[in-house]
């Protein structure tokens, strides 16, 4: 899609907070002068950066009892990986295996603090990070963070200030289609 195909809208003050159009959400920001954001609200927090919340931040498991050559994990307490995840370590981000099951031990019998995966391998008793739809790793953008002059970020944003007053520059951004099904 082109730019300024849906719509687009300048600013630059920190007087208001800028809202895109009913069914519509800020796709790209481009800063005309340096930039800071106070708020920069995801549609979907979990896998676009937004000011406060980290996109992309998994929280990193314990195996509390070290596997050799084995399929089975324990925990220590409840796993938070799904089905169908890759296993990393966290310390270095090596790939592991992919998640099979979740909350079953190596008997069958239920338990929340196991997981099996899909290859025999050695597992550390170290912090480990379960990748799935959601990366892991990323930061949240703070209002802190500036955004050069020039430059475009991307995203799906559904509101955003400007940290302070621009009048040398400021904020142009782009408006596209939402996902949301409200």
């Amino acid at each position: 899609m082109a730019f300024g195909q849906f719509g687009s809208a300048f600013t630059e003050t920190n007087a208001g907070v800028l809202v895109p159009p009913q069914g519509m959400v800020i796709t790209a920001i481009q800063a005309l002068d340096d930039t800071k954001f106070d708020i920069l609200i995801s549609e979907r927090p979990d896998t676009i950066f937004s000011v406060a919340h980290a996109a992309h931040a998994t929280a990193n498991d314990t195996v509390s009892v070290a596997v050799t050559a084995g399929t089975f994990v324990d925990f220590g307490a409840a796993a938070t990986a799904k089905a169908g995840d890759a296993m990393h370590l966290a310390a270095d981000g090596v790939f592991v295996a992919n998640v099979k099951a979740v909350g079953f031990d190596s008997t069958g019998a239920v338990n929340a603090n196991f997981i099996e995966l899909d290859r025999r391998t050695d597992v550390t008793a170290a912090a480990h990070i379960f990748v799935g739809s959601e990366g892991s790793g990323g930061q949240a953008f703070t209002a802190d963070n500036v955004v050069p002059k020039g430059m475009t970020i991307y995203g799906r944003w559904t509101a955003m200030s400007l940290a302070a007053d621009q009048t040398a520059g400021g904020a142009i951004c782009y408006f596209g289609p939402t996902d949301s099904k409200k």
